[in-house]
């Protein structure tokens, strides 16, 4: 505050010098041949062989108002000129100005003092690169201004007006991470701030963050795609990141969170200042590093959200039924592993290694209900119009998604109808046709040792889902959401004596196949040709 005084009133001591040379010169140009007057630049005035044939001081000629834009530079050379051209005094110039737009300025202000002006004394031209936000005065963007001539005469003065138009300029937003690795790699669990420095995932390189040259206020968003990492397919889209693992703060723009599902994630942040958006983007790979992909046990896995209501969490499953390679594996090629029990389908999917067991029927539940609500796998479009499509089931002609292939599937080219697709529109084949697919009736998290039969005192006969009468089940064990039946694809329920249970049905089996359907006919140590199994992945809960 006292700086600015002292500068004022240094300024008002320069204006009254000048003014006061003036008059002295006035009053002694007659007996003074080398009187001169000391302008503010430190040049002079001076006559000194007292010749000049003009009496009056020299006059300028009006100035209109000027309009000058935001961020441009404008150049007034010649703007300042005299009344009369053949003055032959030496003229020097001065400037002032104020924000009081009133017809006069009172102020001692210099020109110099608006950012990013500058007068010449000499010649009275001037120049400005209008700053950004240059309105004074709230939303009032006019700056009155005074010329001033002056000689050995006298001096002369005009007011005119240079308004401001208003050009908003949206924020800069500059990436923080490398332009040489424009992707960010992030394993599962892992806070996102462990991975982007800085205070926000866009700003300025000088000053570590966002700006805006009108300084207006900037309040941030964002959304995401997100795609599966193996096949690429887009899994979410245009998603709020508050929905999710993750967040951006909205005053600094900071990227927040554990993400839990892995995946591609382009994450567009937008910065709003309040008049228009703009918008920058990162993409960030949620990787987990325990998955089986890339394991050697084949790379079509697909990740599945766990259900509260089933008691499950997160896990991968296999994307085509086992297949095969001495070990199990999961590809398209190779016919269904078959002719084995259920125990040894089991110590198969052990044996792949630590997280890996064979589908609980928990987990198989899991997927069915995720599977039931995706219209895609509806013959008629939409989920509960027409039939959940069957696949692979015997039909000669197709009533309900179903078709007659062969005894079993495998490899390229196939029916369509085998494929279905879960929520995060990855791509799971054969899930209620082919062959059936032992279970273990063990719970997820039970750390499995030996395989796990379910019930036996159900009735060994075909009924419908929504007509079981069995102690030793609940709906959680086999219905679908909706309470659908074999009219809409589901399947059917088979009790029996051996409680190794299977599900979803062979490719003969017609109208008791289907996304839901369970056998509890087989003991663990039976094997036969129509049924196989699936192994799934559960990685450490975080």
């Amino acid at each position: 505050m006292l700086l600015l005084e002292e500068l004022e009133l240094k300024n008002r001591l320069r204006f009254l010098l000048t003014y006061m040379g003036v008059l002295l010169l006035l009053s002694s140009c007659i007996s003074s041949s080398e009187e001169e007057l000391s302008t503010i630049d430190g040049s002079s005035i001076s006559d000194p062989n007292n010749t000049s044939n003009f009496t009056n001081p020299p006059e300028l000629i009006p100035i209109s108002n000027i309009t000058v834009t935001e961020g441009v530079l404008e150049n007034f050379t010649g703007l300042v000129s005299l009344a009369d051209l053949s003055y032959s005094e030496k003229v020097f110039y001065d400037c002032r100005y104020d924000v009081s737009v009133d017809g006069e300025v009172t102020s001692p202000l210099s020109c110099d003092q608006i950012p990013g002006f500058t007068f010449d004394y000499q010649t009275g031209d001037f120049t400005w690169q209008v700053p950004y936000n240059a309105f004074i005065n709230g939303d009032y963007g006019v700056y009155e201004l005074k010329i001033i001539s002056i000689s050995v005469l006298g001096s002369s003065e005009m007011v005119f007006n240079i308004i401001v138009n208003d050009m908003n300029t949206s924020a800069i937003l500059a990436h923080n991470i490398p332009f040489s690795s424009p992707n960010i790699y992030i394993p599962i669990g892992t806070s996102i701030e462990t991975y982007l420095s800085g205070p926000a995932d866009f700003y300025d390189s000088m000053t570590n963050e966002d700006f805006d040259l009108d300084d207006e206020d900037l309040t941030y968003s964002c959304t995401f795609d997100r795609t599966e990492t193996v096949n690429w397919l887009l899994v979410d889209s245009n998603i709020p990141c508050g929905n999710y693992d993750f967040d951006i703060d909205a005053n600094t723009g900071e990227l927040t969170g554990i993400p839990k599902k892995p995946g591609s994630y382009i994450v567009y942040i937008m910065a709003d200042d309040g008049v228009s958006t703009v918008s920058d983007n990162i993409t960030m790979i949620v990787d987990d590093p325990l998955s089986p992909i890339g394991q050697g046990y084949g790379s079509d896995w697909n990740y599945v959200p766990g259900n509260s209501g089933l008691g499950t969490e997160d896990f991968y499953v296999m994307r085509y039924e086992a297949k095969n390679m001495t070990y199990a594996f999961s590809g398209l090629s190779g016919a269904p592993w078959t002719n084995i029990s259920a125990n040894a389908a089991f110590d198969e999917c052990k044996n792949l290694g630590t997280g890996y067991a064979m589908i609980t029927n928990s987990e198989w539940m899991t997927v069915a209900r995720n599977l039931e609500k995706v219209d895609n796998n509806w013959t008629g479009g939409s989920i509960g119009s027409g039939c959940l499509k069957r696949g692979n089931n015997g039909e000669i002609v197709s009533t309900c998604g179903g078709y007659n292939g062969a005894d079993p599937e495998y490899g390229s080219g196939r029916n369509t109808n085998a494929k279905l697709f879960l929520s995060t529109g990855m791509e799971i084949w054969d899930f209620s046709g082919n062959v059936g697919e032992f279970v273990d009736w063990a719970d997820q998290d039970q750390g499995n040792v030996v395989y796990i039969s379910g019930p036996t005192s159900c009735s060994a006969t075909f009924v419908e889902l929504n007509a079981v009468s069995c102690g030793g089940v609940v709906d959680n064990d086999y219905n679908s959401v909706f309470g659908y039946t074999s009219t809409e694809g589901m399947g059917r329920f088979y009790g029996g004596l051996g409680g190794a249970a299977y599900r979803g049905g062979y490719s003969s089996g017609l109208q008791n196949t289907g996304l839901y359907t369970i056998v509890l006919s087989l003991f663990s140590t039976s094997s036969t040709t129509s049924v196989g199994f699936r192994c799934v992945y559960r990685p450490p809960v975080l």
